[in-house]
């Protein structure tokens, strides 16, 4: 992830297929939004959006999978 929200892919890490079949969590989806949590580049956030190049990817230990709950009436408002 870059400071500015999008992705850089100069240093990929492939996963098996086979593994990744098996995964129950960290699959990405589109609209996901990815927050790195530790390490050098603690609090980069980034969209998936309909730029993502690849439709089978996965977030590893570093990083918190946050998903938007689409099916849900209710409004939230943050306040910082």
């Amino acid at each position: 992830m870059t400071r500015l929200g999008t992705f850089t892919f100069s240093a990929l890490r492939y996963v098996p297929r086979d593994f990744y079949e098996r995964m129950t969590k960290g699959r990405i989806q589109p609209n996901d939004i990815l927050v790195v949590k530790d390490g050098a580049t603690t609090g980069k956030v980034a969209l998936v959006d309909e730029s993502f190049p690849f439709q089978k990817a996965v977030v590893n230990e570093h990083v918190f999978l946050c998903r938007p709950n689409t099916n849900s009436t209710t409004i939230v408002r943050f306040m910082f």
